[in-house]
């Protein structure tokens, strides 16, 4: 099993008062795993979180490499000659239940090439944090919540002193929470809008996700004023369709290519799932606005195709979410840092900010445009896939006592596994891969 090298979230405070400075430097050790050890635990003892807040805390306790789901002490009461021999911080300590296992024993995270075996980023841990898939926000009022208890956790570090070394790092993940603060929130409004009327359009008449998914409002919903956008990102009418896309390339493409679209020949010669980062945004003008506003629907009706601006990308190596399949003889491809343009309508580019990063099922046409129809993913600008991530669930190995697959039996380990998966056989006889 090699070893995992565990990052712990902490920053650089600058330093306060003596008094404030010694209750750390009184630590069992002044390393700094020690310091954050402390600090963690004196934090959970004196804000009382409520449940909810807790269960966030711990969340992200355990993403950084802490120990937080279980107490180091688990006996009950402590006994008179342990209450007569402690100190108050040593009782606060054998009852708490986050620490941090340090040395060569902690083989999950411990890394003997660095110092104390520990990378302390405080940065990079609020950015592996605060994402969707960690977070699993709905309301901007729970996103608020996720990181004002990141953040009054790092404040607590910077005004008790705990790691003054790291002061700049807690200072660039409190930032992270403000961002995060912002960018999940424009995420959560950005998703039912995508991928936008012009993409569905397209999508629609090229052949793609959408072809064949229109739907019609019941007589009972004409009067919802969300059911138009309901409707749309659930497919539309060819008629519809052919509007809004030849409407936007009459708009925002050459007259060659409106020449081209007029035609109707066209359809998808490529498609390709592919991961971006947007570079710039360019929203349409007021003039080109009023304009969009004369144009008529397939209706005759005016004002009800959206206007186009554009957004530019850059490629994006990915989340790093799925496994490598990959040799280590393999170099991956890396794609030529060229800029590309896709058109969407204003509404969902107010949404959008520099640094977003997405995940595309792109088509390109035989006319020379690309669409995107299936937004596979969206990344908050400051998006940072941590390793430790992948040690959540990982277990320390343990020898496997059973007796190997012999010639005279050669289902024995089979059977093993499922006694194990039917509850037949106790926690100390079970199989546990090296």
């Amino acid at each position: 099993m090699s070893m995992k090298k565990k990052v712990i979230s902490m920053t650089k405070p600058a330093l306060l008062p003596g008094k404030v400075v010694d209750q750390f430097k009184r630590a069992p050790s002044n390393a700094v795993f020690s310091r954050i050890q402390t600090c963690i635990q004196r934090y959970r003892a004196r804000r009382k979180l409520d449940a909810v807040r807790s269960n966030i805390f711990t969340k992200y306790l355990i993403l950084g490499g802490i120990e937080a789901t279980g107490k180091q002490f688990t006996g009950g009461a402590l006994d008179e000659e342990t209450l007569e021999q402690a100190t108050a911080e040593e009782i606060a300590a054998l009852q708490a239940t986050d620490y941090i296992r340090s040395g060569n024993t902690n083989s999950k995270y411990y890394d003997p090439a660095k110092p104390d075996g520990w990378v302390v980023d405080f940065e990079g841990v609020a950015k592996g944090f605060l994402v969707p898939h960690q977070l699993g926000p709905e309301t901007e009022t729970e996103i608020k919540q996720c990181t004002a208890v990141i953040r009054n956790f790092l404040n607590y570090i910077l005004q008790h002193a705990v790691c003054p070394e790291y002061t700049l790092e807690v200072m660039a993940a409190r930032r992270v929470c403000d961002l995060a603060e912002k960018e999940l929130w424009a995420l959560q409004l950005l998703t039912p809008k995508l991928p936008g009327d012009f993409n569905v359009a397209a999508s629609t008449i090229c052949g793609g996700h959408y072809q064949g998914l229109s739907l019609t409002a019941e007589p009972w919903q004409k009067d919802d004023p969300e059911i138009e956008q309901f409707l749309s990102i659930n497919g539309m009418d060819e008629a519809q369709a052919k509007s809004i896309f030849r409407t936007g390339i009459a708009f925002a493409g050459t007259d060659e290519l409106f020449t081209e679209a007029m035609k109707g020949e066209f359809y998808i010669i490529a498609s390709n799932r592919k991961y971006f980062e947007i570079v710039d945004i360019e929203r349409p003008s007021v003039k080109l606005i009023r304009e969009y506003s004369r144009a008529k629907g397939h209706h005759g009706e005016l004002g009800n195709i959206k206007p186009l601006g554009a957004i530019r990308i850059k490629s994006w190596e990915g989340p790093g979410l799925d496994e490598e399949d990959a040799s280590d003889d393999e170099n991956p491809k890396t794609e030529e840092a060229r800029i590309e343009s896709f058109w969407l309508e204003d509404d969902i580019l107010q949404l959008l900010f520099v640094g977003l990063k997405l995940e595309l099922l792109v088509h390109e046409l035989n006319i020379g445009i690309k669409f995107f129809d299936t937004v596979l993913g969206t990344y908050c600008s400051f998006f940072t896939y941590l390793e430790n991530e992948k040690m959540l669930s990982w277990k320390e190995p343990v020898e496997n006592t059973r007796p190997p697959p012999t010639e005279d039996d050669p289902d024995i380990e089979e059977r093993a596994m499922e006694a194990i998966m039917e509850g037949e056989v106790n926690d100390d006889e079970k199989i546990t891969s090296n």
